[in-house]
């Protein structure tokens, strides 16, 4: 059993973090299962996203809209775990910072980006 955790992640997702690839008809199924994980009344982690997008160039020549979010919280979660959960967001976005800390054993904070 993984000991709580005290974690902070940042970063910016694109607008459709749904279909990481822009296309209606293939969703991005671990993006959508983690963004509903964070939605749970019983799970610890929530992520709250900034009002205002970052319009940034994407590779069609457009501009794509990028929320800014933060993932904060205490939850019993495994280092394998947020591990997965870091692969998740940086297929419909980019993790600026990630972090840890284990709360149980007063461990000093980890950062999960460095691993």
């Amino acid at each position: 059993m993984a000991n709580v955790k005290l974690v902070i992640i940042r970063g910016t997702m694109t607008f459709n973090a749904s279909n990481a690839d822009g296309s209606s008809d293939r969703p991005n199924q671990n993006a959508l299962a983690l963004l509903g994980q964070l939605s749970l009344p019983t799970f610890g982690l929530k992520i709250k996203f900034g009002a205002t997008p970052v319009m940034v160039p994407n590779k069609c020549g457009g501009k794509t809209a990028m929320f800014n979010y933060e993932i904060t919280g205490k939850e019993a979660v495994a280092t394998a775990g947020l591990q997965a959960m870091l692969r998740d967001l940086k297929q419909v976005g980019i993790v600026l910072a990630a972090t840890s800390m284990d709360i149980e054993n007063n461990a000093p904070a980890e950062n999960l980006l460095a691993a």
